[in-house]
Order: C-alpha cells, then structure tokens, then sequence
C-alpha cells in the first residue's frame, strides 16, 4: 500500500488550544507505526514538518518503505519556517529524512514564491503534489493508494492544511484514515 500523509505539527510552546502536544510524540508514533505496519505500507509520500510528517518518515524508514517527500520552499528555508520552529529538537531527524531522500531522487521541491508561502497556496500545492505522488507511485506499482491525516479531527479556521489535504484525497476518490495526536 502506497500512503499519503498530512498531519499537524508539534503546538507551539506557547500553544493555547492544543492540537499535537509534544508530550504525545511517542503516543502518535506508535499509532503510525501500527498502522504502518497493519497496512504492509510499500511506500510513503508527505512533507518533512515537525511532528506527523517526520515521525511517519521516522516509521517508514525504520520499516524499509520507500519514503518520498514534498516541501513547498527549499529544505534551508522550509527548515526554519517548519521543523526547528517548534519544541522537540526534530533537526537532526529532518536533516536525516532530506538527505535520504535526496540521495535516492525522492525529494521533490515546489520552489514555492514568498507570496505563496505567506498566503498559504505553497502548502495546498505541497498537498496536492503530495496525492499526485502517491498516486502516480501507485499506478506504477499497482498498488492501492490511501491517505492518512495525523490531527486532532477539528478543522482550524478556514486555512487548515491538514483538512484541505483530506478533503482533496476524498476529492479525488482516496480512501482516508484519520490518526489521533492526543
């Protein structure tokens, strides 16, 4: 099974309204691992942010899965905007993730503009080329693609990645699963 993945990050220190506590990473990778396993996932495809994304790539690799991943900014940038922002020291493992998948021509970078990451475009366009991925890894291996949210299962506003992401695999017909992070 091919799997795309989307998920909220690790909340803030100064989070008010938890979605992802960090006290719940080990929690949430155990899920994943589960799941992981149960399906017998051949392959992932999801970006590289702190908290649901790293910790599947974490699972993948540690399984053997092929692991792809998707950033909207170059991995410099999306690296301050996105993994070492938040509390749980992800650097190294992010650094790790990137550089296997570069090596293996796995890492595919939008090149988002500023004014796409500020808007929030570059992250809806981070998650549709995250399911045409997946998809297209699917066709090629004929296996079955599903798509896995990581979250808390309440959409924030109107501008929450993690639900356009959903909405847009079951736009496309993919079945989705959904993970609790607390």
């Amino acid at each position: 099974m091919i799997i795309a993945l989307a998920g909220r990050r690790i909340d803030a220190a100064d989070e008010t309204e938890p979605r992802f506590p960090l006290a719940n990473r080990a929690a949430v990778q155990a899920r994943i691992r589960d799941r992981f396993v149960t399906l017998n996932v051949s392959a992932l495809v999801s970006s590289a942010a702190c908290g649901a994304d790293l910790l599947a790539q974490a699972v993948a690799r540690e399984l053997g899965g092929r692991t792809v991943v998707v950033l909207p900014i170059a991995s410099t940038a999306f690296r301050i905007r996105s993994v070492t922002d938040r509390p749980g020291a992800w650097g190294a493992l992010f650094d790790t993730v990137i550089a296997d998948a570069q090596q293996r021509g796995d890492l595919y970078v939008l090149n988002s503009s500023d004014k796409e990451v500020a808007s929030g475009a570059a992250y809806a366009q981070t998650n549709d080329a995250i399911l045409d991925r997946a998809l297209a890894l699917g066709a090629s291996a004929t296996e079955m693609v599903r798509a896995i949210t990581v979250w808390d299962g309440r959409q924030r506003r109107n501008d929450d990645m993690t639900a356009q992401f959903r909405e847009s695999a079951i736009g496309r017909g993919i079945e989705v699963e959904d993970l609790a992070t607390r």
